[in-house]
Parts: C-alpha cells; structure tokens; sequence
C-alpha cells in the first residue's frame, strides 16, 4: 500500500504513468533552461505579449501577483499605472521592477532560490501567496497543449504557481508561439480553469481553431 501510494504521487506530480503491475517514466523534457537562455528565445513575441498584457489586464491600484519567467518581466517597463501592489517570487521581476517601477509598492515571497531560472520556491514561496491575495496573476509556462494545458519543467515552481493561482481572483497566461504544442514535465493547469490566455499572431491556426472549439477564453496581442 506504501508503494502504491508513492506511485499516486509520483503520477500526479507528473514524473510517471501508471500501469498494469507498476509504472514507467514519461518521456518528457526536464531540461530548464537559464532565465537568460529563455529571454532569447522569441524575444519578439514575448514582448508583444508582455505589452498587451500591461495595456488591458491590469487596473489601477490592483495587486497583482507576478511570476518569475522572461515573458512576465517584459511586462513591467510597460506598466502605466501609477499605484499597484506587486507580489512576485522572481528575482528578475523584483530588480525590474525596482528599476522601472520604483514607486509601486513590492513585495517579495522569499524562500529557496533556484538560480537556473532565478525564481524563489519552496514552502515558504507557497506560504505566501497562500496568506496574500490577489486580483490578478500573470504567469507563463514552458509547453501548453490541449491535453495537458500549461506545463512546466520543474515541479517546486509548478507547486508554487498553483498556490498563486489559487489565490487570484483572476488567472491569466501568457504563452508565446513557440510553446505551442510542447510539454514539459509538470502539468501546472489546465485551459479550462484559465480566465485568459494571451497569444501572439504566430500561433497555429488550427490550434485557435481547437481553442474556439473549446471555449477557452483566449485573446491574440
């Protein structure tokens, strides 16, 4: 019964499929790549993403939790409001925001440092967003597909982006083109459970048709 319990576990964190008489490894990218490494992939698109995103979802005085990934920082020389709360476990985030936005008022999660990605994780990091709320999260990933919805390679930020989530009165994704059809080791949340995902014009046209399909509420920058 211990054993099956653990393979419970290690399925629902996304590191095996069960089967008849045990389980097998998915066959699934776990390599993360640095925060620097992701900030050049489709620089472009991220930032039209980014803007998009600080142009239309984000209201006067709101608090907004943001994520630790090269997409959600691009948001932030964007921002033209003049009050909101920022809460982040991103270092990168922290620092632009210092830089471009030093009279917001910032919060940082603390917990364990990851430096590939640059992101704090941790009970700690969960702690937070568990006793701070807010209006709106931002986040990204680094696969998203139909059945797996958002994904990403590692399972402490996965953990914490699904504390985040669930304490955000609005949830929002922002996934470039080039994730499209990927997936990595964790599933982190499914479409259906996003209030808006935002994509850039390079996504696949028979991908938006299987979104429209769906009903998932999507928007193209």
């Amino acid at each position: 019964m211990t054993a099956l319990r653990d393979l419970k576990a290690l399925e629902k964190k996304g590191f095996i499929n069960k089967v008849h008489g045990g389980a097998i490894k998915k066959e699934i990218s776990q390599y993360e790549p640095t925060f620097e490494e992701k900030d050049a992939i489709a620089s472009k698109e991220k930032e039209v993403i980014a803007k998009y995103a600080a142009d239309n979802v984000i209201n006067e005085s709101d608090i907004v939790s943001l994520g630790a990934g090269s997409t959600i920082t691009k948001i932030i020389p964007h921002l033209k409001q003049k009050k909101l709360t920022i809460l982040t476990n991103g270092l990168k985030t922290m620092a632009n925001i210092a830089q471009y936005t030093p009279n917001f008022t910032l919060i940082g999660s603390g917990g364990e440092l990851r430096k590939p990605a640059l992101i704090f994780v941790g009970p700690e990091a969960e702690n937070f967003f568990k006793r701070n709320k807010a209006d709106t999260v931002i986040l990204s990933g680094t696969g998203l597909t139909l059945k797996d919805g958002i994904t990403d390679p590692d399972p402490l930020d996965a953990e914490v982006k699904k504390v985040m989530c669930e304490n955000a009165k609005k949830v929002i994704f922002l996934i470039d083109s080039t994730k499209i059809g990927k997936r990595s080791l964790v599933s982190m949340i499914a479409l259906e459970d996003i209030d808006l995902l935002i994509i850039d014009d390079k996504a696949p046209e028979n991908f938006i048709k299987k979104l429209k399909k769906s009903n998932i509420n999507f928007e193209i920058a």
